[in-house]
């Protein structure tokens, strides 16, 4: 362990100055320089079912509306050890703040990156909100190993409920700004329930809906993700007075928390059996109602476990929310599962398109895609390596810790 906090405090320590002194950087991100680690358990190569020369898709899980699939890898990418938002508030070792609450203050307003990524417009608060602090919280990290965020990670409290914005990582012994959505219209008092925030926030060990999610990451819009709460609130049969969709994540109806509940035990077996089997998965893939609906890989499956529990919960809400609107229309939501190859062709589809790097507040850099069929991102490390040809020479080489691939709620 000492080993691998100490690689990782220099890997920081390094990344950061190369990240200062590239910010407009076109470099294409280069594959990990440290040797492959044996197989995890894949061994792709199937047509139908390989996401990539690397990963494969396993034999999927169907049930009722919702299907999974494991992803699992030839080689995968040993970074080191790092903590899940939760993880290191649950141990004390993060804050995470109101901008501006006591916690610390920027010396210029910060909006929310995600959307400046592509281009897009800073998202807007509602009326009688500030947008600089709609749009960004701070986070701190007092301990010793780096925190990996994924995007849409649901902080609740402060003056009104977040989303994050985008993938980060956050260094060791650092605070940074963090582009934030708002997934609770109609509030903005340090005053939840009858109890002060103070303007701090815990971290839910969920992320939103992927429309949700989507309107965030790849687009930047406010609106958007308003739109998509009330949506859903909506089929949720949820009316709360601010409009927070932690009224449809925290479902009180027996009914709707059997369903969801059966699901997760269900994924979570799934999962623990492959395990069992001796593969190591290192993401997923679903579809809900027979449409894929997204992809996430990580550089390890120690990783992938850290946040397994976010990405299941939020997949067995939204597969719920389906039956019960499809009900709502007078049908029954289809059984009919996707097939492997519809997953393969939606991230090939969004990958046509170029991927365009930006640095974030955190210690990584983020590519993003965008295209009618679904966004990519793409979380890196910027870790420097040796250069062959030149020993004892420092090259930096963009190495993913975290890639997404989510499709397109609407036409664009």
């Amino acid at each position: 362990m000492k080993r691998i906090r100490t690689q990782l405090i220099a890997i920081f320590a390094v990344g950061a100055w190369a990240l200062q002194g590239c910010q407009s950087s076109k470099e294409t991100p280069a594959p990990p320089g440290a040797p492959p680690a044996p197989p995890t358990g894949g061994s792709p190569g199937g047509r139908e079912s390989a996401l990539d020369e690397n990963h494969e898709l396993a034999e999927p899980l169907n049930l009722k509306n919702l299907t999974v699939w494991a992803l699992l890898a030839k080689e995968i990418a040993e970074l080191g050890e790092f903590l899940s938002l939760k993880e290191a508030q649950d141990r004390g070792v993060a804050v995470i703040g109101e901008m501006g609450s006591g916690t610390a203050t920027p010396s210029s307003p910060v909006t929310a990156s995600s959307g400046q990524a592509h281009g897009s417009a800073p998202a807007q608060a509602r009326p009688g909100a500030q947008a600089d602090r709609v749009n960004a919280l701070r986070i701190e990290n007092k301990g010793d190993l780096p925190i990996l965020i994924c995007a849409g990670t649901v902080v609740k409290g402060g003056n009104q409920d977040r989303q994050i914005g985008e993938d980060l990582v956050i260094a060791p012994r650092t605070s940074v700004p963090v582009g934030a959505f708002c997934i609770e219209a109609h509030r903005w008092t340090p005053s939840r329930e009858g109890s002060q925030t103070l303007g701090l926030f815990k971290c839910q060990e969920v992320v939103t809906a992927s429309q949700v999610r989507y309107s965030a990451q790849y687009f930047g819009d406010q609106n958007s993700v308003w739109k998509s709460v009330d949506h859903l609130n909506s089929v949720a049969g949820k009316s709360p007075s601010t409009a927070t969709f932690l009224a449809t994540i925290e479902e009180t109806d027996k009914e709707a928390i059997a369903v969801r509940e059966e699901l997760r035990a269900a994924v979570a077996s799934y999962f623990k059996d492959l395990r069992a089997k001796g593969k190591a998965p290192v993401g997923f893939a679903y579809a809900v109602n027979g449409k894929p609906i997204g992809v996430r890989a990580f550089a390890h499956p120690r990783l992938f476990e850290g946040q397994l529990e976010f990405f299941v919960k939020a997949m067995c809400m939204e597969a719920d929310l389906a039956q019960r609107e499809a009900r709502a229309n007078g049908k029954e939501a289809p059984s009919a599962p996707a097939s492997s190859k519809d997953i393969v062709e939606m991230v090939q589809r969004i990958n046509r398109e170029e991927e365009k790097v930006s640095s974030t507040p955190g210690a990584n850099r983020n590519g993003f895609r965008r295209s009618s069929f679904g966004g990519n991102s793409n979380c890196y490390l910027e870790i420097p390596r040796t250069r062959e040809a030149s020993p004892g020479r420092l090259e930096k080489a963009l190495v993913p810790i975290t890639r997404d691939w989510t499709a397109t709620a609407k036409e664009e």
